[in-house]
């Protein structure tokens, strides 16, 4: 994670040790240890879009069976 120009040279308070740290290039991970995570730039996931893509399970409703949600399968031949 890079940290925001505007940071850089800022005093930010740190929660975890409550005092102010000023903030410098480079030590990315200690002010992320200290807690003080809102000078970094985030970066949006890429998102990959797939087209023709079916995300819904069609339901096999058969004539013989209760309709209660539970998975009872008529035909698989368990007595209900």
């Amino acid at each position: 994670m890079k940290i925001k120009k505007e940071y850089i040279g800022a005093k930010c308070w740190s929660p975890v040790m409550t005092r102010f740290f000023v903030i410098e290039e480079g030590k990315e991970e200690l002010y992320c240890n200290l807690g003080i995570f809102d000078i970094y730039e985030h970066e949006k996931p890429k998102l990959i879009k797939k087209e023709n893509v079916i995300n819904t399970k069609k339901r096999n409703d058969t004539a013989d069976c209760d309709g209660d949600g539970i998975d009872n399968n008529c035909e698989s031949g368990v007595p209900v």
